[in-house]
């Protein structure tokens, strides 16, 4: 058998180890929590309109495509307005599309003058 000296250290490690691995343990329990949170759906929503909303060359984009269709909707219902006739409704969706269109490519070249300045 061995003696009270040889079995005192390896007591010490042991638990030592132990306590090592209860923090190890809390640590990856509140690693998991944040993981857990980070993946729900509301909080990846929120993740990526900051970073959509922190990138300038994103926004500008952004902001082009939504004045293209608003403007684009708006000339379908000045010109064409509340029809039923379906050849009016087709019309005005190509209205629609070729003016959002226009739009946006007058805001690529207005917004590409003012950088090159």
């Amino acid at each position: 058998m061995k003696n009270k000296t040889e079995i005192e250290p390896i007591k010490a490690k042991i638990e030592l180890l132990k306590a090592k691995q209860a923090a190890e343990f809390i640590a990856f329990k509140e690693q998991l929590q944040v993981t857990y949170m980070s993946l729900k759906p509301l909080n990846l929503i929120k993740s990526t309109l900051a970073e959509v909303t922190s990138s300038p060359d994103i926004r500008n984009h952004l902001i082009q495509g939504v004045v293209g269709i608003a403007g684009g909707y708006l000339s379908k219902k000045l010109l064409i307005g509340a029809s039923s006739n379906w050849f009016k409704q087709i019309a005005g969706t190509l209205v629609q599309f070729f003016i959002t269109k226009k739009i946006v490519q007058k805001e690529e070249e207005i917004l590409g003058e003012t950088e090159l300045e």
